[in-house]
């Protein structure tokens, strides 16, 4: 539920731009993954289990239910 409220813009602003999509990042050419959240190469395995990580990785594997309205998002 909170990485829906990040990809709708409806989170509290303090977590503005924390993640950013890989549709952002200029990198020049189309990519089929371009909705997805862009994910820092991790150093060490323990890593992958930080919030900061963890979340967004989650929300890329979601699948379809990333798409699903509730009354926030009815409204876009």
């Amino acid at each position: 539920m909170f990485m829906h409220s990040i990809e709708y813009n409806y989170a509290p602003r303090a977590f503005a731009n924390t993640w950013t999509k890989n549709s952002d990042r200029n990198i020049g050419h189309a990519l089929r993954n371009e909705n997805d959240f862009a994910l820092p190469t991790p150093r060490i395995e323990f890593f992958k289990k930080i919030p900061i990580y963890s979340l967004p990785a989650a929300w890329n594997e979601a699948g379809d239910i990333r798409y699903h309205q509730n009354r926030t998002t009815s409204n876009f």
